[in-house]
């Protein structure tokens, strides 16, 4: 069998599409005079990060977060008042380890869910799963 044919099988039963990806990694090997194992090598790699990216995905979407955002991608000039040391300490997750909460008070439009969403992404990746509740959702939990 050769290679084309093993990865349009493979396909068939539900492994990965990456079938020009496999071409151009093989393509890629032969020109490096790299064996058959640096090969398989390269695809297992490329496997575990679109697993990892598919897990992270899922995670996001289970956490049922409104959008993704990250702190890298929060001006924290818009809001000086807004103490940047500590929510960069925040997304070092150590509050998940002692299983502690954050809540992000303020006034509407200051960036409250931004944060939340940026510090909750860093424990999706770790394989964790956040919850971020706004005050309607965390209102209406109590009277539940």
């Amino acid at each position: 069998m050769t290679l084309e044919a093993d990865i349009q099988v493979t396909s068939k039963r539900g492994g990965s599409s990456h079938q020009g990806e496999y071409a151009k990694q093989a393509q890629l090997c032969a020109a490096e005079n790299k064996d058959y194992i640096h090969y398989l090598a390269r695809l297992y790699e490329m496997g575990l990060i679109d697993r990892e990216r598919r897990m992270i995905e899922r995670r996001i979407k289970a956490a049922k977060f409104p959008s993704t955002k990250s702190l890298d991608s929060f001006d924290f000039k818009i809001m000086p008042s807004l103490n940047k040391p500590l929510t960069m300490e925040l997304a070092r997750c150590d509050y998940v380890d002692r299983r502690e909460n954050i809540i992000a008070l303020g006034p509407s439009g200051t960036g409250k869910t931004h944060i939340a969403l940026g510090l909750g992404l860093d424990p999706i990746k770790n394989g964790g799963l956040p919850f971020i509740l706004n005050p309607l959702h965390l209102t209406l939990g109590l009277y539940t």
